[in-house]
């Protein structure tokens, strides 16, 4: 083969040997990978094909050239859920292209339900948990060549369900540094990280021009109009109790808010069956206390992969209350697509979350009740995860203004003032500022005056910007005049933009912040009354 190449061929005539076939096999399967097939390396390659080369010739042309030539010896099966819409099944196609990036062998994917149909002299890797697998635990060693499995973990402990089943696998492939620490501290066989990413790569250039088709989500996005669009997005047969979107629903139901919003994208249960009542009981409870509030919307659809990204964009921040994530696919769609993230900084998103570009949720690491109970959670020796309470998520929510704020007087400066620059940004304008809104079709984020004389002035244009249609998200006003006297009547404040302040406790503080600077600037000088005393007398 090698001179019907033209390839130059070297052999020792000082020692000619002949040996029959079998010796020759034997031999050169010792320089073989032990994964090597010849079928599959001749139909891999169309000119070794034609040539209708036969076991011993394939083997010799890998050991002398393939090699070298980086030859496809081998295809390789992905074993999964394939039609099931789950992260776990996104996570199969993901490591079909890194592996068609970074191997170049040629992979098929089948669903675990073709098992029987699969050729167990393949390469195998298996993309799904091991209480998926247990079905299939007397079929793994029937493989010639022990498979290769991908695993995502959420917590620091790791059921013992993990460990029984590391013994059929040769390595496991995680998608994050938090699942690598996780498998490497608890079990010994050989694991690798592959940088998995996402999906929304795909289609990262058609998202900008793409018109969402889903009437549900267009229907929201137009009641939402001008308001602050929280989202979330989850699957609750991952389990209800780990993304925590119950204590998120009660922490919106308790801030009394119209100017802000919930979007909640989630998978519903599968086959109407929860993992226990515990889930089901919190389920109903989250349905429940969702249905309470007209600001939180809940789609259950299954959207279009450009649907579901193009909602992302309309989204202000994506907030995620978890308790434990491996990697969390919505986590980094949203921060590839630019979104204010709202997370614990907890776990697999520390992965590519910076930390200085987020807001953090507060948590408390404790054991998370329901765990226990938990078919597959319960296995772990250590139940501990990032318990966020409604509380923190309020506190959060309560706080968010954003990155930069741009205070607006009403002076002249403004004449130079780029109002189309500043329609993007938060910004706070004060005073009469209001009379030039319409003209220059520009509105605040917030509004506020401070001063009682000009409220007493334009009270009627304050409370009619208030009941306007407009953008602003939000009124601050100092609803005392000189006398004592309320000037807003108790409707205004009950309007949902009115905000009230504390302004008793505001000037508390500010006298206080003066007082301590007055107690600073007295100790020094005294401390410097004392010094130069002392080089008086010395000198």
């Amino acid at each position: 083969l090698g001179f019907k190449e033209n390839r130059e061929i070297i052999i020792d005539k000082k020692n000619p040997t002949q040996i029959d076939n079998s010796s020759l096999i034997y031999n050169s399967n010792l320089l073989l990978p032990i994964d090597f097939d010849w079928k599959q390396y001749l139909n891999l390659n169309k000119d070794l094909k034609d040539r209708n080369l036969n076991e011993i010739q394939c083997k010799l042309h890998y050991i002398l050239y393939g090699n070298l030539e980086e030859r496809n010896y081998k295809s390789i099966n992905i074993i999964g859920l394939k039609f099931l819409n789950v992260s776990i099944s996104e996570n199969m196609f993901l490591l079909k292209k890194y592996i068609e990036k970074n191997n170049k062998s040629p992979i098929t994917i089948y669903d675990i339900s073709k098992l029987d149909k699969i050729n167990l002299n393949m390469h195998t890797i298996f993309c799904i948990q091991p209480f998926e697998i247990t079905k299939i635990i007397p079929l793994l060693s029937n493989f010639k060549i022990k498979p290769e499995v991908l695993w995502v973990w959420e917590f620091k402990s790791l059921p013992k369900i993990f460990k029984e089943y590391e013994k059929y696998f040769s390595k496991i492939y995680v998608p994050s540094q938090f699942c690598y620490d996780i498998f490497s501290k608890y079990l010994s066989i050989y694991i690798e990280k592959v940088e998995l990413k996402s999906m929304i790569h795909e289609y990262i250039d058609m998202i900008p021009n793409h018109i969402i088709n889903n009437r549900i989500i267009n229907n929201i996005l137009k009641n939402t109009e001008n308001k602050t669009i929280y989202g979330f997005c989850f699957d609750i047969n991952s389990s209800i109790i780990r993304k925590n979107p119950l204590n998120l629903v009660r922490a919106f139901n308790n801030l009394n808010d119209d100017t802000k919003v919930l979007i909640l994208k989630y998978r519903p249960i599968r086959e109407n069956r929860f993992t226990n009542k515990i889930e089901n009981d919190i389920y109903n409870s989250f349905i429940t206390d969702a249905n309470k509030n007209s600001n939180i919307y809940c789609i259950t659809d299954e959207l279009e992969p450009l649907d579901l990204y193009k909602l992302y964009t309309n989204f202000d921040y994506y907030i995620t209350p978890h308790c434990g994530e491996g990697f969390g696919l919505t986590i980094y769609d949203n921060m590839v697509l630019g979104n204010k993230i709202i997370s614990p900084y907890y776990s697999g998103e520390t992965e590519y979350l910076n930390r200085e570009d987020i807001i953090e949720l507060e948590y408390r690491e404790k054991d998370i009740p329901g765990l226990q109970e938990h078919p597959i959670y319960g296995q772990m020796k250590d139940l501990k995860g990032a318990y966020i309470s409604v509380e923190s998520i309020e506190k959060c929510i309560n706080n968010v203004i954003g990155d930069e704020i741009y205070i607006l007087g009403n002076g002249p400066s403004l004449k130079n003032c780029d109002f189309n620059f500043l329609k993007d940004k938060i910004t706070f304008a004060l005073n009469s500022s209001y009379k030039k809104f319409a003209e220059l079709d520009f509105y605040p984020t917030y509004f506020g005056c401070f001063d009682p004389k000009l409220i007493e002035c334009h009270y009627d244009k304050f409370v009619q910007l208030m009941n306007d249609n407009n953008k602003i998200k939000k009124f601050f006003f100092l609803n005392e005049n000189n006398k004592g006297q309320k000037q807003f009547s108790f409707q205004d404040e009950n309007n949902s933009r009115y905000q009230k302040i504390n302004f008793l406790l505001l000037y508390i503080l500010i006298l206080l912040f003066f007082s301590l600077i007055f107690l600073y600037l007295t100790i020094f000088h005294l401390i410097y009354q004392d010094l130069f005393s002392m080089i008086h007398v010395v000198n």
